[in-house]
């Protein structure tokens, strides 16, 4: 995607995974930052049950046993990948007691929720014949 000359925002930082830049038609545009790890990203996303997952937090902070019960992947995949995604911002884990033990509940940070309002965007628009996309995009 190349970006206009003119576009109104630039905030380049390390330590986030995605850029908004809003462009000449007040559209927003949102890019992978180049310096970050999105190529882990890329590879956990296209794990299986990675995505249903996120989408199950992004709906309502959850425990891990909770995300378990969903997510047909082995117990020691479940931490490994939540860790990854809490690794690269994509989830928050929240100290919090229950029946008297010590666990996390695991929500979706700001950056993970852009993430997947795009993702979710991107699905609508692809299962949309291209003459109809075209006819929203006039409106």
């Amino acid at each position: 995607m190349t970006l206009p000359q003119n576009e109104t925002t630039k905030s380049i930082n390390k330590s986030i995974l995605f850029l908004k830049y809003k462009m000449q038609d007040n559209k927003e545009a949102i890019i992978i930052n180049p310096f970050t790890n999105s190529t882990e990203l890329g590879r956990l996303l296209g794990k299986q049950g990675t995505i249903h997952m996120l989408n199950m937090i992004f709906e309502k902070p959850m425990q891990y046993k909770n995300i378990g019960t969903s997510v047909d992947i082995p117990k020691s995949t479940l931490v490994r990948r939540l860790n990854s995604l809490y690794d690269l911002n994509i989830v928050r884990k929240d100290p919090f007691i229950a029946n008297g033990r010590k666990t996390h509940l695991y929500s979706i940070t700001k950056t993970g929720g852009d993430m997947l309002k795009f993702f979710q965007q991107f699905e609508r628009m692809t299962s949309i014949h291209p003459m109809q996309q075209k006819l929203i995009e006039n409106k």
